[in-house]
């Protein structure tokens, strides 16, 4: 009678863990602000839409935070920059 007991609690613990990660979601960008630090890649978006960024972070096990820089002049591209660490945040416009 003890192992069903044991076997729902292990399934409850499971469904929790489940429902945690699945409430995280995918991280929020913060406009404004700037992670200096930690960068291993970097290229540019074309398209200069940060969410793929985001999506190429989530992707990458190692990635464990991104900023992206809007392009500066007409010319110029965006650029992506993934991190391997979560560096302090400064405010850069």
């Amino acid at each position: 009678m003890r192992l069903p007991v044991i076997l729902l609690g292990a399934l409850g613990l499971a469904v929790l863990a489940l429902g945690m990660f699945v409430h995280a979601g995918a991280a929020q960008a913060q406009t404004g602000f700037d992670r200096r630090g930690g960068d291993y890649s970097n290229f540019p978006i074309r398209s200069g839409d940060p969410a793929l960024c985001a999506a190429r972070c989530e992707r990458e096990a190692r990635c464990r935070a991104w900023s992206f820089s809007y392009p500066r002049t007409a010319d110029a591209l965006a650029v992506c920059w993934l991190k391997n660490k979560v560096p302090p945040r400064t405010e850069d416009k």
